[in-house]
């Protein structure tokens, strides 16, 4: 488990854990990020960190970034 801002880009993740006060776990749930859920890192470099997760891009603070948890999706 580690936190999304580690992730490579292009790379399929699954959320594990989502941490942090009811306000900001209600607003990323909000968005659809939720536990369980399988999202792609699109890119990760300086700024902000872009996600695919269904047909939506979704851009998330790096702030956010190291407070959601994934683990590796294993491709096939």
């Amino acid at each position: 488990m580690m936190p999304l801002s580690m992730v490579e880009e292009k790379r399929l993740v699954r959320i594990v854990r989502i941490i942090g006060g009811r306000g900001f776990v209600s607003r990323v749930m909000n968005m659809g990020i939720n536990e369980g859920e399988i999202i792609k890192v699109l890119n990760n470099t300086r700024g902000l960190l872009l996600i695919s997760l269904g047909n939506s891009r979704i851009a998330l603070g790096r702030g956010a970034s190291f407070r959601i948890f994934v683990e590796y999706v294993k491709k096939g």
